[in-house]
């Protein structure tokens, strides 16, 4: 059983801390918050033993094994390297930092420690996946592949009025550029290694940046022999 610490106050920490659960392998020992009053209350939510204010305090502690941080993206880099230089596991919340630069000294700092760093990217163990993986050669020789997404932000209404939310706002490394990669395609679906050279762009947060009303996206990536 890991000892889980979560650095964050929102929907998707929740939403991690009931993974967690359902996994049978995690413990939620504590939470942290800037304010006592978020921290505690999510720590009543959860049933968190422990709750704390201070970043320090909390990656010191005997009592958690590996942090989940879904903070502001700008600032992963540094909450992470807190609990990286303290021997804590650390799954970061994606995008996991703002530039390669920094990804490379945490990587390092955790090999340093003797630890793990992890992005928290789910898709390629949704079931979907499985199964697509699994049935896959019946599909034949496949040339194309169109992969459409769409959302409406449940922040851009507050950015049409004016406001500037983290996720639009590069002080904080949001908005489309900083969060855009390139990962690797056709996600470990077993195809040829030649394929797999093809990168595939994903936009995180569901383009919140698109000024419409519909937000939507799709990515066509040709499978050449």
């Amino acid at each position: 059983m890991i000892n889980l610490g979560t650095v964050g106050t929102g929907w998707i920490t929740a939403s991690f801390i009931e993974g967690a659960r359902l996994s049978g392998k995690y413990n939620l020992m504590a939470v942290y918050s800037r304010t006592d009053e978020k921290a505690k209350q999510l720590a009543d939510t959860y049933d968190a033993p422990n709750f704390f204010t201070s970043l320090e305090e909390m990656a010191k502690s005997p009592k958690i094994d590996a942090v989940y941080i879904a903070s502001p993206n700008s600032l992963h880099y540094e909450q992470a390297l807190i609990f990286l230089e303290n021997k804590k596991h650390v799954i970061c919340e994606k995008p996991i930092f703002s530039n390669t630069n920094e990804l490379e000294i945490a990587f390092r700092t955790a090999e340093e420690n003797g630890v793990y760093l992890f992005e928290a990217i789910r898709n390629i163990h949704t079931p979907n996946f499985r199964i697509l993986k699994e049935k896959l050669d019946m599909a034949g020789q496949i040339r194309s592949a169109i992969l459409p997404y769409i959302k409406y932000s449940s922040r851009y209404d507050l950015f049409l009025q004016g406001e500037e939310p983290n996720i639009f706002t590069a002080a904080y490394s949001g908005g489309a550029w900083l969060i855009l990669e390139f990962i690797q395609s056709p996600w470990q679906l077993g195809c040829s290694e030649s394929l797999k050279r093809w990168p595939i762009i994903r936009l995180c947060f569901g383009l919140e940046w698109m000024e419409a009303e519909r937000l939507s996206w799709s990515i066509r990536v040709l499978f050449v022999p």
